[in-house]
């Protein structure tokens, strides 16, 4: 008899085990969205001139990584630049507050800003959880999170 109490609180407790990590498992094991991806703060890598032949590409030295797109939740975005002053300060050089759209595809984002209002297209080269590329006919940037 005890080797039988013994076996069943062996499976309960095994049961138990199981039970408990199923139902600490995600509910949502998909693949984020693109507009989850894209809703952060991006930082600047390089940029691409692509209106040159060759194109040139200029990585941003310590400073310019600074420079950042910050998309939000609500479809807002803040973009602030950084860059050296005449004393080879790192400076914020400039703070645009702007919206964005993500098209439903997810391939495009169109920004506007501005007064009056001007609206930037940008079409998606790569959105992953650690790099943002965007380019239109004559700029490429790659941003990093």
């Amino acid at each position: 008899m005890k080797t039988l109490f013994t076996t069943t609180a062996k499976i309960c407790a095994l049961l138990l085990v199981m039970v408990s990590f199923s139902s600490c498992s995600s509910d949502n094991d998909s693949a984020p969205t693109k507009v989850e991806l894209l809703a952060h703060k991006w930082y600047l890598v390089q940029q691409e001139y692509l209106n040159t032949t060759p194109s040139t590409v200029v990585v941003a030295d310590e400073c310019e990584q600074n420079t950042y797109f910050n998309f939000l939740d609500d479809g807002s975005l803040i973009a602030e630049t950084f860059g050296l002053d005449m004393d080879s300060n790192c400076v914020s050089q400039s703070l645009v507050a702007a919206t964005y759209d993500l098209t439903a595809d997810g391939e495009k984002i169109y920004i506007t800003s501005g007064s009056p209002s001007m609206t930037q297209e940008l079409t998606i080269e790569s959105l992953t959880g650690s790099e943002l590329i965007i380019f239109n006919s004559d700029l490429k940037i790659v941003f990093n999170r």
